[in-house]
C-alpha cells in the first residue's frame, strides 16, 4: 500500500541511505509534500551533504575565482 512505501522511504531517508528528493518520487510525493509528511511525524529534514568529488569542484571554482 502507499502508505507502507512511504514509511519504507521514511526509514531509508532518516537511515542517510537515500535522499529526500529520492524518497518523496518513490512515495509518489513532491519534495514538499515528503517534508511536510516527515514534519507531521516529528522527523526533521536533515542536512544536505555534498560528495568528496563536489566539495573539491567546488573548492577548484571559488580558488579559480579568487585567483
Amino acid at each position: 500500500t502507499q502508505a507502507l512505501v512511504r514509511q519504507i522511504m521514511q526509514r531509508l531517508y532518516v537511515g542517510d541511505e537515500i535522499s529526500l528528493g529520492r524518497a518523496a518520487e518513490l512515495a509518489g510525493m513532491n519534495y514538499f509534500q515528503f517534508e511536510e509528511l516527515l514534519r507531521q511525524r516529528g522527523i526533521k529534514a536533515l542536512e544536505p551533504k555534498a560528495s568528496k568529488t563536489t566539495l573539491v569542484r567546488q573548492r577548484e571554482l571559488v580558488d579559480d575565482i579568487l585567483g
